[in-house]
């Protein structure tokens, strides 16, 4: 016999015992019995802390002409009193288009944002330059996120077109403990040195941005942000 089917047996018995002592007890008596039951053998019983996960996403553009370039922003919150999320990922609606980092030089600025947060007990104010890698290893484009003048770089990979929607993500380092209260957001210019990054949709309608929200140990939750895309919306 394996030590887990011992184990199985082991534990069997105890509830069968269990069960039947409380059956002989009143009612506080049984709700005791129950609590002393947990404490006891909690270690053998599997349990899932779950994550608090409320944050908040927002999204905004400079130039609303269809299948024109437009400056985009994305931003994010994680209140107090809530688990950070250590990855997440960027889900932008088909209809954009994000151009592929192969139109772009290496190391060209194609953004820039800012974060906030609480890092290894300490509140930080970072600024963020987001820089071109043209080492795209399969993906559409790849992105360095430069943090605190290079101190920390991300790397990001960009997937996707705009028949199907794109999607990005960044994971924080795991070398710092990064706790809420944190915000974050990030500007991709519309143009790259007369190149369009960012080109809006050209159909009139409205659209769901998304960012999923993923804890270390892979619980997660998805917000979204619906946009409406319009000439006459400003």
């Amino acid at each position: 016999m394996t030590s887990g089917e011992i184990l199985s047996n082991i534990n069997q018995k105890r509830i069968t015992l269990m069960f039947k002592v409380i059956t002989k007890l009143s009612k506080s008596s049984l709700i005791f019995s129950i609590v002393t039951y947990l404490s006891l053998f909690s270690p053998l019983i599997p349990w899932t802390v779950l994550a608090v996960l409320d944050p908040t996403i927002d999204v905004s553009i400079t130039n609303f002409g269809l299948g024109e370039s437009s400056d985009l922003t994305i931003t994010f919150g994680e209140p107090q009193n809530t688990d950070f999320a250590s990855t997440k990922i960027y889900k932008i609606p088909a209809g954009w288009d994000i151009a592929a980092g192969d139109k772009f030089p290496q190391d060209a600025v194609i953004g820039s944002g800012t974060f906030e947060g609480i890092v290894n007990g300490n509140k930080v104010n970072v600024a963020i330059k987001i820089l071109n890698d043209t080492n795209l290893e399969g993906y559409k484009a790849h992105w360095k996120f430069s943090i605190a003048g290079g101190a920390v770089i991300l790397d990001s990979y960009l997937d996707g077109d705009s028949t199907k929607g794109h999607t990005f993500s960044v994971t924080a380092p795991k070398e710092f403990v990064i706790t809420a209260p944190t915000t974050a957001s990030i500007t991709f210019n519309g143009n790259v040195g007369g190149v369009k990054l960012v080109t809006n949709p050209s159909t009139i309608k409205e659209y769901s941005w998304q960012i999923e929200f993923r804890t270390e140990d892979g619980q997660s939750v998805t917000q979204s942000k619906d946009f409406m895309f319009s000439p006459i919306v400003r």
